[in-house]
C-alpha cells in the first residue's frame, strides 16, 4: 500500500513539472505580466502620445517606411486613377515605451492599440481619394528596446499620369510618393524600408490585365518655397506592362478584318455596282471604332495613341480607295459619246503594263457588244424580232425562231464575219480595260501602303 502511495506521489509530480497540470496558471500569469506592463508604460510612466519620442527637442525621429503590394485592384485608363491594396510597413523608435522583461516575467512584445502612442503623419501626397485612411486600425507591435512595428492594410487611390502612345502594348510608371504632412526633415527624417519588393510577396495577387515588372523605391529630399526646412519623401515607382488578350482582339482584330475587306472593294467587278456601297460601308465601321477607342482613352493626352493613329490611316485609305472606284466606275461607263481614249492610256493598256494587269487584248465590254448601227448580225437579230412580235408566239413559233438564229450564227461564223465589233464597241472596251487597268493598279498600291504603314504605325 506504502508503495503504491509512493508511486502515486511521484507520479503527480513528473506531472506537473512537465508543466501540463499549470498552463491556465501560466496563461494568468502572462496576462497579468501585460496588464502590469501596460499600466507601467502609459500611467506609472505618464506616456504622452502628442509629444515625439524624442530626449532633446533636436533630435530626430528615424523612421523607416515601406510598402507590400497585395493586388492591383483597378487602373482607370479614362479618368487616370491607380487604386491598390498594400501592406503598410513603418518602423520607428520610440524612448518611452522601453522596459526591462525581466521585471514583467520576461514580456518581451506587447500588442498596443495604435491610438494610444505617438505615430509619425506619413501621408500619400498625390492620394486620388477624398480622405487618406487605413482600412483598418490595426494594432502596433512594440518591442522592450523602443522598437514600433506597425503594419496597417490600406486601399489607396493616387494619380498616375498614363503614356498611351502604344495602347494597348502600353508600358506604364506609376509613383505614389509618400511623406509627413507636417514634420520637416530635422525632425522626422523618412527612409525606405527593405520590404518593398512585390514581386517577391506570396500574398500578391496576379491581375489579369496588367503585369508588374519593376517595384522600386526611392528617398528624395525636397525644399519648398515656404520652408528653409526639408521635407524628405519616399517615392515608390511601380512599373506594369499591359498583357491582357482582351484589349487586342477588341481594338486590333476588327481593323485587320476591316483591312481585309477593303482589298476586295477593289476585286469587284467595275459593272457589280456595289463598290461605293462596300467602302462607305467600311468607313461607317471604322468611324465606331474610332467612337469606341474614344469612350476608352482619357481626353487629355499628350500624344495621339497608336491605336487611333492607325484607324485615321486605315480610315484615309478607304476613303482614297472610294474616290479610285468612283473613277473606275466613270470610265468603264463612259462609252464612246466622249469619244476615243488618249493615246498614252491606249498605249498604257495595251503595253506592257495592260499585259502586267493581265488585262487580254482580245476581249471586249460585255456591255456593248455589237455596234447597232455596222453590226450585221445585230442587224439581222433586230430584224426577226421585230417580224416575229413575241408576246403572241406559241412555244412552237420560239423554238423555230430559236432554231433559225442559230443557223444564222453558224452562217455568219463559216463566212468569217463573226468577231469585228464595231467603232463604238471599240471605244467601249478600250475604256473598260482602262478602268480595269487604273481598279488594279490602285489594288496594288493598296496593299503596299497598308503593309508599309501598318509596320511603321504598330512596330
Amino acid at each position: 500500500m506504502e508503495k503504491l502511495c509512493f508511486l502515486g506521489l511521484l507520479f503527480l509530480v513528473l506531472f506537473c513539472n512537465s508543466g501540463l497540470c499549470h498552463d491556465e496558471g501560466s496563461n494568468e500569469t502572462l496576462i497579468a505580466a501585460e496588464a502590469r506592463l501596460m499600466k507601467y508604460l502609459f500611467e506609472d510612466m505618464n506616456y504622452d502620445k502628442y509629444a515625439r519620442p524624442v530626449r532633446r527637442a533636436n533630435d530626430t525621429v528615424k523612421m523607416k517606411f515601406g510598402l507590400n503590394l497585395i493586388q492591383i485592384v483597378d487602373l482607370d485608363e479614362k479618368t487616370q486613377i491607380l487604386t491598390l491594396s498594400l501592406f503598410i510597413t513603418k518602423k520607428w523608435d520610440d524612448i518611452q515605451l522601453t522596459w526591462n522583461p525581466d521585471d514583467f516575467d520576461g514580456v518581451k512584445t506587447l500588442r498596443v492599440p495604435v491610438s494610444k502612442i505617438w505615430r509619425p503623419d506619413v501621408v500619400l501626397y498625390n492620394s486620388a481619394a477624398e480622405e487618406y485612411k487605413m482600412t483598418f486600425e490595426a494594432n502596433v507591435v512594440v518591442y522592450n528596446t523602443g522598437m514600433i512595428y506597425w503594419i496597417p492594410h490600406a486601399m489607396v487611390k493616387t494619380y498616375c499620369q498614363l503614356d498611351m502612345s502604344r495602347f494597348p502594348f502600353d508600358e506604364q510608371k506609376c509613383e505614389l510618393k509618400f511623406g509627413s504632412w507636417t514634420y520637416d526633415g530635422y525632425l522626422l527624417d523618412v527612409d525606405p524600408s527593405e520590404y518593398n519588393n512585390a514581386e517577391v510577396s506570396s500574398l500578391y495577387k496576379v491581375n489579369g490585365e496588367w503585369e508588374v515588372t519593376s517595384w522600386d523605391s526611392k528617398k528624395n529630399v525636397v525644399y519648398y518655397a515656404c520652408c528653409p526646412e526639408p521635407y524628405p519623401d519616399v517615392t515608390f515607382t511601380l512599373g506594369l506592362k499591359r498583357v491582357s488578350i482582351y484589349h487586342k482582339y477588341m481594338f486590333l482584330f476588327p481593323v485587320i478584318m476591316l483591312c481585309i475587306l477593303t482589298v476586295f472593294l477593289f476585286v469587284l467587278p467595275p459593272e457589280s455596282g456595289e463598290k461605293v456601297n462596300l467602302g462607305i460601308g467600311i468607313v461607317l465601321a471604322y468611324v465606331f471604332m474610332l467612337l469606341m477607342l474614344e469612350n476608352y482613352l482619357p481626353t487629355e493626352l499628350v500624344q495621339v495613341p497608336m491605336i487611333g493613329a492607325y484607324y485615321c490611316f486605315n480610315l484615309v485609305m478607304v476613303i482614297l480607295s472610294i474616290i479610285i472606284s468612283m473613277f473606275v466606275l466613270n470610265m468603264c461607263i463612259r462609252g464612246p459619246r466622249r469619244g476615243s481614249p488618249p493615246n498614252w492610256l491606249k498605249s498604257l493598256v495595251h503595253g506592257k503594263l495592260g499585259s502586267l494587269c493581265c488585262i487580254k487584248q482580245e476581249r471586249y465590254s460585255p456591255l456593248l457588244y455589237f455596234d447597232n448601227q455596222d453590226d450585221d448580225q445585230a442587224q439581222l437579230t433586230t430584224n426577226i424580232a421585230k417580224d416575229n412580235d413575241v408576246d403572241e408566239l406559241t412555244d412552237l413559233h420560239a423554238t423555230k425562231l430559236d432554231r433559225t438564229l442559230t443557223e444564222i450564227l453558224k452562217h455568219l461564223k463559216s463566212s468569217g464575219h463573226e468577231g469585228r465589233p464595231g467603232r463604238a464597241a471599240v471605244i467601249q472596251d478600250d475604256w473598260y480595260k482602262a478602268a480595269l487597268m487604273l481598279d488594279r493598279v490602285a489594288l496594288v498600291l493598296y496593299i503596299i501602303i497598308c503593309v508599309v504603314g501598318s509596320i511603321c504605325i504598330l512596330l
